[in-house]
């Protein structure tokens, strides 16, 4: 199934956008967790260095505030019954998140020798900005696929535009028009080679129709001079009236062979020139046309007599009429051409049926 360049450039320039959006986002929510992972490391670092340094390790602490819980309980006092609930069931080492209270916490456990630390700090900070951020890159990220949207479909039409006036310049170019070329101006150089090729491609087709028509006239004179010469050799033969009745019905034939001819000659020369309205139409009885059709296959090939076959019923009434406003030459040519045919490529008899309706 085909489709236009312009869907085509859209679909591939929107989706290029909007899968580079969610790598570009995918990796900002990674660099996020990571640097969040970071801070929250080196601030437990910072905490277990500095007790270790000037921590009192030899009695209980504990601290309370509204974002951290801190308890230290030496290896002499060691109660985890006296311990936070945060803290239940968490052994040295450990470093996790910890929800209590519909709070994450940030919680880790660190041995000394002479006791271990607890700690668990409120993230609900960090949550919060977290929000904030998340809310931020929704509300870029629906502008970035808007402005990828109009971006696709600004490409689309910058594209498509110059092949689309391309198209229109060929449609323009007619049989008879094939001397006009197309302006090979476009901002593509591929368009501009195009456009250079169809019309290198016109020019020849232009010299082949000029020889051709050349051909034609003089093969329109060539062939007509005979037909002409024979039909006024006939003329001057019936003038004699010299003949006897054998002889004019031969004769006849001739007359009528070399018109037959001469016409088919026009018709012919007219469709080479695809100049099919200037052909002289007139009333043709198809019922004559076909009997004469097959009185002449009769006697140019008397073995035919036997297998042509000419069912033509009375009209039921009598307004009826086979009667065409045609060209009777290309008529002709046509019911000959159908009966020649039948005649050879099939065995049997052939049966012509006309029928008025």
């Amino acid at each position: 199934m085909s489709h236009s360049i312009a869907s085509r450039t859209f679909k591939t320039v929107f989706t290029g956008n909007l899968v580079s959006l969610l790598i570009i986002l995918g990796f900002a929510w990674w660099a996020f967790e990571t640097l969040e992972e970071t801070a929250l490391y080196a601030d437990q670092q910072i905490e277990i260095e500095y007790f270790e340094k000037y921590g009192e390790k030899n009695r209980l602490q504990r601290t309370d505030s509204l974002q951290l819980i801190s308890v230290y309980q030496p290896n002499e006092q060691k109660n985890p019954a006296d311990l936070p609930i945060i803290f239940k069931d968490i052994y040295p080492p450990f470093n996790g998140e910890v929800e209590f209270l519909d709070k994450e916490y940030s919680v880790f456990a660190h041995a000394f020798p002479e006791g271990t630390l607890y700690m668990a700090k409120d993230l609900s900070y960090f949550e919060a900005h977290e929000t904030i951020l998340v809310t931020a890159v929704i509300f870029l990220s629906c502008i970035l696929v808007i402005s990828s949207f109009l971006l696709a479909l600004t490409a689309s039409r910058r594209i498509s535009q110059p092949v689309t006036h391309f198209i229109n310049q060929l449609r323009k170019i007619g049989p008879h028009s094939t001397e006009q070329h197309i302006e090979a101006e476009f901002i593509d150089d591929e368009l501009n080679e195009i456009a250079c090729s169809v019309n290198e491609l016109l020019d020849r087709i232009s010299e082949q129709l000029k020889r051709e028509n050349s051909l034609i006239s003089m093969a329109s004179h060539e062939l007509r001079t005979p037909v002409a010469v024979v039909l006024g050799a006939a003329a001057i033969i019936e003038k004699r009236n010299q003949l006897n009745d054998d002889d004019k019905k031969t004769l006849e034939r001739i007359v009528r062979a070399s018109h037959e001819m001469r016409d088919n000659i026009t018709s012919i020369l007219h469709l080479v020139k695809n100049t099919q309205n200037t052909v002289a139409k007139e009333p043709v009885d198809l019922d004559l046309l076909i009997r004469q059709l097959v009185e002449q296959y009769e006697i140019e090939q008397p073995g035919s007599k036997q297998r042509l076959q000419l069912n033509h019923p009375e009209p039921t009434y009598p307004e009826s009429s086979s009667s065409l406003i045609t060209d009777k030459a290309l008529v002709r040519m046509l019911i000959h051409n159908l009966i020649s045919n039948s005649l050879n490529h099939t065995p049997g008899n052939v049966l012509i049926n006309l029928h008025h309706d």
